[in-house]
């Protein structure tokens, strides 16, 4: 079976991590993974996240706690060190690499500025990045130059055909003006009764779409008209009826290569991320990570990887009145979402040929043209227009189960024109994918579906007033989809831990929580049908079920004067930097290049 609902791939990951504790530990750690069921969650934050969760790794290592972690799921700025640690192990097979200075130290120069190729300081390299974000922009405009020239020469073609016996240019001219501006009148008096008056027919509908395409028609043949007289461009009128024909094939068939996710600014920013955070390999396959059946320890050593994103479909409004999104997982047994299904990343071309390279610029795409509920029409046409988006399209699931590739059949320039107008759905052959963040920025939303008992959680997001959206966040969407409370304990809520005092320091970087299930879902198969059905099931009382430790980028007082080696420049930078930068370590996202000593 190449098709899967959410129960169906936790109960083969858990197989999988049973197998693994039984060949890293023994017989008895494996029996007990229902019990002690044990995840690190890295949240996003950019540059900033990726930083605080290396640190975090560092202790977690030595101390042994991330050798015994089961998932280790990530989003956004954490997943850049997420695939550090999967590609690390995979590379070395040993932990304690992950602490070895020449990577950390490789990624603390380059991380920083990781778009620079070379010397942040130097004029040339920033000349460069300026120089790939023009050509990333022009090189966007191929698809809609691409859809012009098609209904251009389509246009002209069908003009051609006609033109003998079309009236003097002067009595056209006169009946295409009024022809525009009664469908104009037509057209305008729809979108007044769609939008006032609760969307009508869905015929009356379809008929205002039909309108506004030919009001589009003659309003170009009217301007070629005013502007050429006659479609009479030099380069339309030396080529035969054939040669048009030609060009109209040729234009339609470029449109199958012109790739999106191959010419879009995400491929440089995947190209950048991956020369500061896998600087010893950079070409893993995701669906490589993590192998249980092979002999060699180093294809099973990393915990499991869980690359949060968000699947963006703001088009499909039955599920939700606010622009549509859902919870897209990228992991190396199965890609997807509840709303999907999910698939063997194995099974099918489109992931199985996905990098971890791809998974982690994917899961860290904050720009693009759908940003779950934080989709607007305006910053969709201008991500689109610019060629910034950072996100990719992926095969949906759903059509997957008819055609074995749908994206080697896709015309480029018209999801080119849906991403930028944000009318991508559930139902399009390629789903528009981005920044897991753009949804729940903590990547713990995962662990609790899985039932974690252990979840060790770094929040590195920009959060400068210490308000704990992203908390928010997840504790409604962990109560109100999955049944699950987070409940503080006395003493450790965060607003008294870890915000900072009046002298600028927290007491605590970290809080404990209790996790509660007040309802469960399961399937079980109707008697008298024989299909398998969904059973809630509420308890009367709260069940414990799990602890969650919540660890928040924060800077603590120092106990006395802090030592300062003078052979540690980096320490001193850093505790000078905090002085004369309150928001550290909580500075804007929006800049990705910090200097060595805030990284």
């Amino acid at each position: 079976m190449s098709y899967y609902a959410l129960k169906d791939i936790i109960a083969i990951e858990d197989k999988a991590l049973r197998l693994r504790r039984e060949k890293l530990f023994n017989a008895e750690d494996s029996q007990n993974l229902d019990s002690d069921r044990f995840g690190i969650a890295f949240s996003g934050g950019g540059i900033r996240s990726a930083s605080v969760c290396l640190g975090a790794v560092r202790v977690l290592s030595n101390l042994g706690i991330l050798q015994k972690a089961d998932y280790l799921s990530s989003v956004s700025g954490g997943g850049y060190t997420n695939a550090y640690i999967q590609a690390a192990l995979k590379t070395h097979g040993d932990y304690s690499k992950l602490a070895d200075e020449e990577f950390t130290w490789h990624m603390r120069e380059k991380g920083g500025n990781y778009m620079y190729h070379g010397t942040a300081s130097s004029p040339f390299t920033k000349l460069l990045l300026i120089i790939n974000i023009i050509t990333s922009v022009l090189i966007g405009l191929v698809n809609p130059i691409l859809f012009w020239e098609y209904f251009f020469l389509l246009w002209s073609l069908l003009f051609s055909l006609i033109e003998p016996f079309l009236p003097a240019k002067e009595t056209f001219a006169n009946a295409m003006m009024i022809i525009f501006q009664t469908g104009f009148v037509i057209w305008s008096l729809g979108v007044v009764y769609y939008y006032f008056f609760g969307g009508g027919m869905k015929v009356f509908q379809h008929i205002n779409k039909v309108v506004m395409i030919v009001l589009l028609l003659l309003g170009a043949t009217t301007f070629l008209h005013w502007s050429f007289g006659w479609i009479s461009l030099p380069y339309l009128t030396t080529y035969s009826l054939s040669e048009r024909l030609i060009l109209i094939c040729l234009s339609v068939l470029l449109g199958f290569f012109t790739n999106i996710n191959s010419i879009s600014f995400g491929r440089l920013y995947g190209d950048s991320l991956s020369r500061a955070f896998l600087s010893f390999e950079r070409f893993f396959y995701l669906r490589e990570l993590f192998d249980v059946e092979s002999a060699n320890k180093k294809d099973f050593i990393a915990p499991y990887p869980l690359f949060n994103c968000c699947l963006n479909f703001p088009k499909t409004t039955e599920y939700n009145p606010f622009p549509g999104s859902d919870f897209f997982l990228l992991s190396p047994k199965f890609c997807g979402s509840k709303m999907t299904t999910y698939v063997n990343t194995h099974a099918f071309w489109d992931y199985r040929s996905l990098l971890l390279t791809r998974a982690m610029t994917t899961s860290a795409a904050a720009v693009n043209t759908g940003m779950g509920t934080a989709t607007t029409g305006l910053t969709s046409m201008i991500v689109g227009l610019l060629n910034f988006r950072l996100g990719a399209l992926l095969s949906n699931p759903l059509k997957l189960k008819l055609k074995k590739n749908p994206l080697s059949l896709l015309w480029w320039p018209i999801y080119y024109f849906r991403s930028m107008l944000a009318s991508n759905s559930l139902t399009d052959n390629a789903l528009d994918i981005s920044d897991g963040g753009h949804i729940e920025n903590l990547a713990v939303f995962e662990l609790l579906r899985r039932k974690c008992r252990l979840i060790i959680g770094i929040d590195a997001g920009m959060d400068p007033t210490y308000s704990f959206e992203d908390l928010k966040n997840l504790t409604l969407k962990a109560r109100n989809q999955l049944g699950v409370e987070i409940r503080f304990r006395d003493g450790e809520y965060p607003y008294d831990t870890i915000k900072p005092g009046r002298n600028g320091y927290s007491a605590k970087r970290f809080a404990i929580a209790d996790l509660y299930s007040f309802w469960s879902e399961t399937h079980e198969e109707d008697p008298a049908t024989g299909q398998i059905r969904k059973v809630i099931t509420n308890y009367e009382e709260p069940l414990k079920f799990g602890t969650y430790v919540y660890i928040k980028s924060s800077v603590t007082a120092p106990a006395g004067r802090p030592h300062l080696d003078s052979r540690d420049s980096l320490k001193f930078l850093t505790y000078k930097y905090k002085l004369y930068n309150l928001a550290f370590p909580h500075q804007t996202t929006a800049d990705q290049f910090f200097r060595p000593c805030a990284v």
